[in-house]
């Protein structure tokens, strides 16, 4: 985890391990910035892509160094930092968290906008964004759990725990089940800002 630390350092890329908890020293790591994009493959040209990268203000809060975060597309995901680097860190972990409790309760994940002036873009972190773009394709397809069972040949219990927020699934299996579903997942690295 330091050589991984020192090496974006080195390159200018923020490192940012977090741990699962209860597993120990497991955990996700993020490298810079991650966008998570699904495209319908139905037609190439025609694709459709839907980004999880949501516009967010950051505003001064009432106490001197705090940063206030809130996401128009998402009211209820309000956080702040110690500071502006602390308040996207912040940010990120107060998305996963909205976009984890929408698909718990079996809500709406809205399009993000564009941002407006004054606005920063806050990506949902990879393997957030990659079950909410499952939970997203099996809504639009109108797809029960049992269906996509029998496109994939696996258990029940796999297809629930791809779905389940709280449950760590490896992408290659989500974007296997994507692509049955005629959608095909993209992750992109940017320089974060």
């Amino acid at each position: 985890m330091r050589r991984v630390c020192a090496l974006g350092k080195a390159r200018r890329v923020e490192v940012r391990f977090v741990a699962h908890r209860g597993k120990g020293s497991h955990g996700l790591l993020y490298y810079g910035t991650e966008m998570t994009v699904v495209r319908d493959l139905k037609d190439e040209k025609e694709a459709t892509m839907r980004t999880f990268v949501y516009p967010a203000r950051f505003e001064r809060g009432e106490k001197p160094g705090i940063v206030v975060v809130s996401f128009r597309d998402i009211p209820e995901a309000i956080t702040q930092g110690n500071g502006v680097k602390d308040a996207v860190w912040q940010a990120a972990d107060c998305l996963e968290e909205a976009i984890a409790g929408r698909i718990a309760r079996g809500g709406k994940i809205p399009r993000a906008s564009r941002a407006a002036r004054g606005e920063r873009l806050v990506p949902v972190p990879a393997p957030m964004a990659a079950k909410a773009a499952l939970y997203l394709a099996m809504q639009e397809a109108k797809m029960s759990n049992v269906q996509l069972v029998r496109k994939l040949g696996c258990d029940e219990k796999e297809v629930r725990r791809m779905l389940d927020p709280r449950h760590p699934t490896k992408l290659p299996r989500i974007k296997e089940a994507l692509e049955a579903l005629g959608k095909r997942l993209v992750v992109g690295l940017e320089e974060a800002a």
